[in-house]
């Protein structure tokens, strides 16, 4: 691992409750220089080389003039979130009397942290490794209950435990090939090929099953992506205010009014979905009509989720289930067909007919059993507690682990030589180390940790 403890002398202060004004802000320092530096400027009872956790009310002071009345509390490396000594000053959340302080404490030895700089340092002292720090942004950015139980969950326990037990036994097992090189001429064997063979395979389904779960783990993250498709006029931004509940979307009579999509978010059981409403699906010799429609087609592609209206007056459906199936990916879409108008349809026998749940818009009939298809998808396909990845570094983190656990196990069969089956799970275990951030480098953690916060 690249050491680089070494960059972290410095002492670095932020606001750690967001730049608006407020009843109270907190101020974060870190670093060797914590404790003098604020016992330098504070004017209050508090012994900061011998006391942590411990809460002391006073002021802080420039020049014999107040600035502000505080809570300051120091926290004693290596008992704090970044495992060096941290003080953390709870003042007024007025933005200027924020600033002062930060001013002062930055004139007399602090500097400025960078973006994230809290938690990476944290990262590098062993508070917590990569994953469990992506998974602090992750809380922090979250808009939903289930974004934030799944980001809680990876702070716990990372992304999947089995899978890092099984690397600890695959590395054992390695760790006897290796020696097997030094025998070579002699042809002896240490390790057990066949348990070898089983743990890689164990280690491929494991791979495979948490990439497979990224599409779920983004939506959970960022919100189910849903597009409501289907001809002009068969109610499509009508149904995007039902379910939100608001005017959202212009309805009008006149076909094509939507020519471009317009989004809103629904919370359903602490799951976000974002929904879009598109153009109207239809040939038109209208440039800006056209451009809606390919807009359309862009985000039905796109959608975890379609709903496909359509005027069940006037159709069964079955038209626009065959053009949608037809012009979207079947496997990573789900279509739920939503027959429109049935208010207008007399026979019972013939409402019955129609493909797809029977809604009336007019009168907001069926829109509680839309909602309830949509969420009824989503328990169908993620349960809070199975083992889901949400971020693409993980994902490609896990090709690189299953394509060289693919390769040992080939490699294993084909009885080859101990250093290509070595070389090839070394790839493979170095992939999970990349994961975990056992194994990085300074550009890596530079873009993982440039997207948190200031101060966090």
């Amino acid at each position: 691992m690249l050491d680089i403890k070494h960059l972290f002398h410095d002492t670095i202060v932020a606001h750690a409750t967001g730049n608006s004004r407020s009843a109270i802000a907190v101020i974060r320092v870190s670093g060797a220089r914590a404790f003098p530096i604020v016992e330098g400027i504070f004017k209050g009872k508090m012994d900061f080389e011998n006391t942590s956790h411990l809460v002391r009310y006073g002021s802080i002071v420039s020049d014999q003039n107040i600035i502000d009345e505080v809570l300051v509390c120091p926290f004693k490396s290596p008992k704090s979130y970044t495992k060096e000594n941290v003080v953390e000053i709870s003042c007024h959340g007025s933005p200027i009397v924020v600033e002062l302080i930060i001013n002062l404490i930055v004139s007399v030895g602090a500097r400025i942290a960078e973006p994230g700089e809290f938690t990476k340092r944290a990262f590098i002292n062993g508070q917590l490794n990569l994953v469990q720090a992506e998974a602090i942004s992750d809380l922090i950015e979250s808009n939903s209950e289930s974004a934030r139980k799944l980001a809680i969950s990876h702070l716990k326990s990372g992304i999947s435990p089995k899978i890092f037990q099984i690397k600890s036994q695959i590395i054992h097992l390695l760790s006897y090939i290796e020696l097997e090189l030094d025998f070579s001429e002699e042809s002896i064997e240490f390790a057990d090929r066949n348990q070898l063979v089983e743990l890689l395979i164990e280690l491929q389904y494991e791979c495979a099953e948490l990439i497979e779960s990224f599409q779920f783990g983004n939506a959970v993250k960022k919100g189910f992506p849903v597009t409501i498709a289907g001809k002009p006029n068969a109610g499509k931004s009508t149904l995007l205010n039902a379910l939100l509940n608001e005017e959202r979307a212009i309805v009008s009579s006149q076909a094509g009014t939507t020519r471009d999509v317009i989004e809103g978010s629904l919370f359903i059981e602490g799951y976000e979905f974002r929904i879009s409403d598109t153009a109207g699906l239809r040939d038109s010799e209208d440039f800006i009509e056209q451009e809606g429609i390919r807009r359309s087609w862009d985000r039905i592609n796109h959608a975890g989720i379609i709903l496909g209206i359509f005027d069940s007056s006037i159709e069964d459906g079955k038209e626009l289930e065959n053009l949608i199936l037809s012009n979207s990916k079947p496997d990573t879409n789900h279509l739920i067909l939503i027959a429109n108008k049935i208010d207008l349809i007399s026979n019972t026998f013939e409402k019955r007919r129609y493909i797809g749940l029977g809604v009336s818009l007019k009168s907001k009939e069926g829109v509680k059993c839309v909602r309830e298809e949509l969420i009824k998808y989503v328990k169908k396909n993620y349960t809070p507690e199975q083992s889901v990845v949400s971020q693409i570094r993980h994902v490609k983190a896990l090709e690189k682990c299953l394509e060289h656990a693919k390769n040992a196990h080939r490699e294993l069969l084909s009885m080859n030589t101990p250093d290509i089956i070595a070389l090839e799970i070394r790839i493979s275990m170095q992939a999970l180390g990349e994961l975990t951030g056992e194994i990085f480098n300074e550009e890596i953690l530079d873009n993982i940790f440039s997207k948190f916060c200031i101060g966090k």
